[in-house]
């Protein structure tokens, strides 16, 4: 699939590192990213509350900036699949990335497993508990305490920046998770290790579990950075 170049509107990201070099790098073949719905269906199973049209607020997320697709997935003017990488580019109406799929038009935004470290945080930071009472007075809402509208302010300014503060953390897991999990097949969701031989004992063991000394000694050639495990 062709992954399609970006406006100058470059995201700032780690030592260079971003959704297009991981994506060329296969960095996302054995932790495939996710459709909306399986997302949907992870964050059920997380006890994440959701819209009834969770698509709609998926789409709002991101707008505001606080949950962002790592790609779209688009069929490009020649009618070829292609990709559009969310961080390339400033936001724009879903309806842009439409794709026909069986009878209607729908957008293919594509997330990261580990994007469901903060989806919770990206539902919940908008909202606010109030009284009934303090609801139902129009007197008393408007006389908000300047305490409580600088903290709500803050709340919803720090919601908007909510993809950018994780953006640099997400980026190392993907970075980290073929090299550190060669040996795991599956997704990051559903999985099985391949067992492998002790050196001593001879016995097959989780290679994840087992004491055997590794022989990486260094985080990512690219970083340069002499991380040891």
């Amino acid at each position: 699939m062709r992954a399609m170049n970006g406006p100058d509107a470059a995201a700032e990201t780690i030592t260079g590192y971003g959704f297009r070099r991981a994506y060329e790098a296969a960095a996302f073949d054995q932790f495939p990213l996710i459709t909306p719905s399986k997302l949907s269906d992870e964050a059920r199973d997380r006890g994440i509350q959701r819209a009834s049209s969770f698509l709609k607020e998926l789409e709002r997320l991101d707008r505001e900036g606080a949950f962002r697709p790592v790609l779209f997935e688009v069929v490009d003017a020649e009618g070829a699949e292609a990709v559009v990488f969310r961080d390339e580019r400033d936001y724009v109406p879903w309806s842009e990335y439409e794709v026909a799929e069986w009878d209607r038009a729908v957008p293919r935004p594509r997330y990261s497993p580990w994007q469901l470290l903060y989806l919770n945080d990206a539902v919940e930071l908008p909202k606010t508990s109030v009284p009934i009472e303090w609801r139902l007075d129009d007197e008393r809402r408007a006389t908000l305490d300047p305490g409580l509208r600088s903290f709500v302010n803050w709340q919803l300014e720090r919601w908007r920046q909510l993809d950018r503060e994780w953006r640099d953390v997400l980026l190392v897991l993907i970075r980290l998770q073929g090299w550190y999990g060669p040996s795991v097949k599956g997704t990051l969701l559903k999985g099985t290790v391949t067992l492998v031989r002790h050196p001593e004992s001879g016995e097959y063991v989780d290679p994840a579990t087992s004491s055997r000394p590794s022989t990486r000694t260094r985080c990512s050639p690219s970083w340069g950075s002499p991380w040891r495990r």
